[in-house]
């Protein structure tokens, strides 16, 4: 506890909330466009805590 929350793989909690926020901000159709902005924000806050830069090219290159 008291710890920054990090991972080092595209293929982790961060990077499947990343995924499936980003995700739902740019393909869903029936939340409003506040809820998507959130979308987007939740997914950008959990990208930000993977700290390999080649897992967050990963989930670049293939999350959308």
């Amino acid at each position: 506890m008291g710890t920054d929350s990090c991972d080092d793989q595209a293929l982790s909690s961060y990077g499947a909330q990343y995924i499936f926020s980003k995700n739902l901000e740019k393909y869903c159709k029936n939340g409003s466009k506040k809820e998507m902005k959130e979308m987007g924000e939740m997914g950008q806050d959990s990208f930000s805590r993977i700290i390999s830069k080649e897992a967050q090219e990963a989930l670049l290159m293939d999350s959308l």
